[in-house]
């Protein structure tokens, strides 16, 4: 059984996991908001050509509504990184960008622009899928290692 301060501890850390993942989830959501409706500003502080702004304006508003896989892996990264388990989120974030380069080698010829849109959310997912994976075996490890205490 744990003992008191160490259920405590354990408590505070799931409550600072879940506060953290809140803070990543409304982030993401206020995040994508602005560009959904602010794309075409936005985009024109980088360019001014009409073709450009165009097409600037329907990757943002499309790669936007996929903001909450990056906030959902920041989260799940922190996790690992404060369990001191580097490796794995290093690894995972060469697979998804690989991922990323392949897709978008074979997509943009097929889909243009949306082709490389489909090729980062792809590597977002391919991350949460890792990390989200790991992260649920890791923590049902650490709640059991916490109750043989």
């Amino acid at each position: 059984a744990l003992s008191s301060a160490a259920s405590d501890v354990y408590k505070r850390q799931r409550q600072g996991y879940h506060c953290g993942m809140r803070i990543e989830f409304v982030y993401a959501l206020l995040l994508t908001g602005v560009c959904l409706l602010f794309a075409e500003p936005i985009i024109r502080l980088f360019a001014a050509d009409p073709a450009v702004v165009d097409l600037g304006v329907r990757f943002l508003r499309t790669i936007s509504l996929f903001y909450l896989m990056p906030a959902a892996t920041n989260g799940i990264q922190g996790f690992f990184r404060g369990l001191g388990r580097l490796r794995l989120t290093m690894v995972a974030s060469l697979l998804q960008v690989v991922l990323r380069v392949v897709l978008s080698y074979f997509l943009i010829p097929v889909w243009g622009m949306y082709g490389i849109c489909v090729a980062v959310a792809s590597g977002w997912v391919l991350l949460v899928l890792i990390e989200g994976s790991y992260s649920v075996r890791t923590a049902r490890a650490l709640t059991m290692e916490k109750r043989e205490d």
